[in-house]
Order: C-alpha cells, then sequence, then structure tokens
C-alpha cells in the first residue's frame, strides 16, 4: 500500500490484518517491495519482488504446512495494483525476462485468488481522475519541482525576464530567491499550501477568473512559455498562439490539447 513511495509503503498496516486472518484458519506473509525514492529504478522491481514472494511460499509451502496450490495474494492501493499484475501477467516477458527469483526462480508464481481494495489498475484513467480531484496530491504521477523549470530557463534563456504564472505563495518564494529582479508576476490569489485556489470554496470565483485571462493573456505575449500541460491555462496558452519550436514546452500531457482547435 502507499502509492509505491518509501514514506508510506510499509507491511506493518497488515498487523491486525494479519491475525485476524491467521485466527480464522489463513497463513499470512506480510512482504516488502521496492519503494519509490529519488534517484533510484524500482520498476518493475516491485513487481519482481511480489512474485518471488510468491514463489518463496509456494516452494517452502512443505516446512509451514500449508497447501502449495492454495495460495491467494491481498493487498491496498499499490498493493493491490501489484498483486493483480503477478496474478494476470506474471509470466509475461517484462515480468520474467530479467526476474532471477533466487534459489525459487523456476517455481510456478500462480495465485488461487487476488483480495484487491482500492488498486489502480488502470493508469491513464487514474491520472484523468487526479488532475480534476487531486492535481497537488497525485497517485500516478508527482508534479514537477522547480528544478525542472530552473533547468529549462537556464539552458535557453539565461538572461530573460522571466513572467511567473502560479496560484503557489512558495513557488514565486523559490524563483525569486534564485533570479531575483527578473521575476515578475501579477497580483492574483495564491495559496499558502498545496491546494490549488481553484479547488478552495472560499475563492473569490469571479477575481479568479479574471486572474486566468490576464493570466494567459500576458502570457501569449511572451517569447517561450513553459507550463505543467496539465492545467486549464496552459492548454490554452499552448494553443492560441502560433509557438516556434521549442519556444512552448508542456512538461506534463494535455488533456484538453486535442479538443482544442483554432480557425
Amino acid at each position: 500500500m502507499g502509492g509505491w513511495r518509501r514514506q508510506i509503503g510499509d507491511r506493518k498496516f497488515y498487523t491486525h490484518w494479519g491475525n485476524y486472518l491467521a485466527t480464522n484458519g489463513y497463513a499470512v506473509f506480510a512482504i516488502e517491495y521496492r519503494l519509490m525514492k529519488p534517484g533510484v529504478k524500482t520498476w518493475p522491481g516491485a513487481v519482481y519482488d511480489t512474485k518471488a514472494a510468491v514463489q518463496f511460499v509456494r516452494a517452502e509451502a512443505a516446512r509451514f504446512g500449508l497447501d502449495a496450490d492454495r495460495v491467494g495474494l491481498i493487498g491496498d492501493s499499490a498493493g493491490a495494483q501489484l498483486s493483480a499484475l503477478v496474478a494476470l501477467a506474471g509470466n509475461e516477458p517484462l515480468f520474467s525476462g530479467q526476474h532471477l527469483g533466487g534459489r525459487h526462480a523456476e517455481v510456478s508464481a500462480e495465485v488461487k485468488a487476488v483480495v484487491g481494495f482500492y488498486g489502480v489498475y488502470d493508469m491513464l484513467a487514474q491520472w484523468e481522475h487526479d488532475q480534476i480531484t487531486r492535481p497537488r496530491d497525485q497517485i500516478t504521477e508527482k508534479l514537477p519541482s522547480h528544478e525542472i523549470y530552473f533547468d529549462l530557463i537556464d539552458r535557453d534563456a539565461a538572461d530573460w525576464r522571466i513572467f511567473l504564472l502560479t496560484d503557489e505563495a512558495q513557488c514565486i518564494e523559490g524563483f525569486l530567491e534564485r533570479y531575483g529582479s527578473r521575476v515578475t508576476f501579477t497580483n492574483a490569489i495564491r495559496s499558502g499550501s498545496k491546494i490549488p485556489v481553484h479547488l478552495s470554496r472560499a475563492a473569490d470565483r469571479v477575481r479568479l477568473g479574471a486572474d486566468v485571462l490576464k493570466d494567459v493573456h500576458l502570457a501569449l505575449r511572451c517569447q517561450k512559455f513553459i507550463g505543467l500541460g496539465m492545467s486549464n491555462p496552459s492548454c490554452i496558452i499552448s494553443v492560441l498562439k502560433d509557438w516556434c519550436e521549442g519556444d512552448c514546452i508542456l512538461l506534463g500531457p494535455s488533456l484538453l490539447r486535442a479538443n482544442f482547435t483554432r480557425n
């Protein structure tokens, strides 16, 4: 569980489930798998680890007094997704070509059942859902850090003025610290947290709409644009102007861009 992340995923979450299931006649193995952390590749290693756990249980079933042909997987969130992958696609080349499995590598990883709680089974559908309901706390994708913007600006516009469009006060602080007087931004509604202004019921909706229109208008007068892609303003900005190649960079796929046409 825990969105495949190091900060959240922990098999201790199954401490109570384990006792309950054991009391009702089920042997429970709470496994660990590789969790995401910066700079470390964990895919498809997390699937390998889950698959290896099944192979271990099947191979050592007699030692634990278990039936090797009655093995199942249970997991929630990321654990549910990994369980489903191993059960449905564990023998596919992607999950078997580089999987060593240790001394149990030749043991079958087939399972009789999977119990998945609120798993992510369609990554694209989950990503599209997150853009609307939880844009600052996404499961399948993390928003780009300021460093990505800094790298692009330093590479392509090292001495240019920077017009900043954002609803986050912390973002402005980061840009001002790095670029100082080169940064310009409008007097718009800002969020002091990671919750976007447009999700706040207390926000002045009329002013918020005016802020968006103003930002879009000013951005279209700039020579270069760098945007998230998933936001409405960046989508609109990317299609309302005939940008030269490389002058409009979207850091993520746009859900809306395909629906916009220019006359």
